[in-house]
């Protein structure tokens, strides 16, 4: 076009523009005519070059000092040389994308919650698995082959009957995995097929993902509901047997005054005491049961290191007839806690007694400790013995009302759930380890 110059115009026009008098030639502008006659050129070559697809990526120009046309031979080394920069302009795009096409995946199998895997169809071989694998099976990528090593044993046989699904896009199974350190995490593990270029399908892609803190989300919610519906119930029933337990008490104590025989008032004895144990456990089953917004709202600041030392004075001589040995492990540098010290108090002696509890039948030392260190702005005490442990299928069942790994007459199940009702009511969390 008139005024665009030989390069412009070879780029609008998509051929070759040859101009053998720039000083006279329409195609350039006065201003361009004045530079090209500045620098002594006379004509110009302007050959535009075209990517595979037909667009215009640059132009190749050749200028003279004299007028003149290009041969036949000239041509064919301008299209050479054209097509040797077409490729090498392609080729430097294609690793560019690549370059962003591998930075983006890398974003996203390192930023993906799960375990990114690609695996060849036929051979069955991985192809790919994605660095995540190290944080969830805590087991280096050069291992990855033997993934299968590390699922746990009662759930092999599952995980190798769904293998066969991976071909067909179906492959979605959930199961359990052991790390190196023993903990044990729930894997979901999901797949589907992915089409090569040509006909059929030749890999399959999947994500592993460690759904365990979903898992026990889902449990403790399930938990709360069972909870909120017992304790509605466990409510009402107490409520109904406060009443009666008051009588039996009551006329046992009466007929107690009276003259008996040895056996009527060993008989009249273990009625009341009986009656004043089961009015214990409805007052905790009514305190279990007891909505949170029902507490009592007056509290205190108060000594955690008091409350310890208090509870232990209470079991010194129990635990000392025992040959349990104590250690107390108290910071001084201990803040105060706003809360109520009776409540707080009936938290530690359920604890320490669980504790003596589980020393009693131990052969070797028997050793309770009780520590307290500030945490940040939190208040942390623990209690360790040295007992045989809770088996590991328990521990999520110890916060359940009733249950209990004691024998029977021995336990209600109901002093850790009430202890970890108080310590919720007072913004805390109590964990359990073994």
């Amino acid at each position: 076009a008139e005024g665009m110059g030989s390069c412009g115009t070879a780029a609008a026009r998509r051929a070759q523009v040859v101009v053998t008098d720039i000083a006279r030639d329409p195609l350039w502008a006065a201003g361009g005519r004045q530079i090209a006659a500045d620098a002594g050129m006379t004509a110009c070559w302007s050959t535009p070059i075209l990517s595979g697809r037909g667009e215009v990526i640059a132009t190749f120009a050749l200028y003279f000092r004299e007028r003149r046309a290009p041969t036949l031979g000239e041509q064919e080394f301008i299209q050479r040389i054209c097509q040797f920069v077409r490729i090498a302009v392609e080729r430097s795009r294609e690793h560019a994308a690549l370059r962003e096409s591998e930075e983006r995946f890398r974003q996203l199998v390192y930023n993906v919650r799960g375990v990114f895997w690609l695996k060849d169809l036929r051979t069955g071989r991985l192809l790919y698995v994605s660095p995540t694998y190290e944080l969830v099976w805590g087991r280096p990528l050069a291992e990855v082959e033997e993934w299968m090593d590390s699922v746990h044993p009662d759930d092999r046989p599952l995980v190798e009957a769904a293998l066969p699904a991976q071909r067909y896009g179906t492959y979605d199974v959930q199961f359990r995995i052991t790390r190196p350190d023993g903990g044990i995490r729930w894997i979901r593990d999901r797949a589907f097929t992915v089409a090569d270029a040509g006909e059929g399908h030749e890999r399959i892609a999947g994500i592993a993902e460690d759904i365990t803190e979903d898992l026990q989300q889902q449990e403790q919610l399930r938990r709360a509901e069972r909870l909120a519906a017992m304790g509605t119930m466990v409510g009402g029933v107490a409520h109904e047997l406060n009443n009666p337990l008051q009588s039996i008490a009551g006329f046992a104590e009466m007929m107690l005054r009276e003259e008996r025989s040895g056996a009527d008032r060993e008989a009249l004895e273990l009625i009341r005491r009986e009656a004043a144990r089961a009015t214990r456990i409805v007052a905790e089953l009514r305190l279990l049961a007891r909505r949170s917004h029902d507490a009592p709202a007056q509290r205190e600041r108060v000594d955690l290191n008091d409350v310890a030392r208090h509870v232990l004075r209470i079991r010194e001589y129990s635990l000392s007839t025992a040959n349990i040995e104590l250690w107390q492990e108290l910071s001084p540098a201990l803040p105060p806690v706003l809360g109520d010290v009776s409540q707080l108090e009936q938290v530690v002696m359920n604890l320490v007694i669980n504790a003596a509890q589980a020393l009693a039948d131990v052969d070797g030392p028997r050793r309770l400790v009780v520590r307290t260190h500030a945490r940040g702005d939190c208040c942390v005490m623990s209690v360790h013995d040295t007992g045989a442990g809770i088996p590991r299928e328990h521990l999520h069942q110890l916060f359940d009302p009733f249950f209990t790994t004691k024998p029977p007459g021995e336990g209600t199940g109901l002093g850790l759930p009430l202890a970890q009702k108080i310590v919720a009511e007072h913004g805390g969390a109590i964990h359990v380890e073994s």
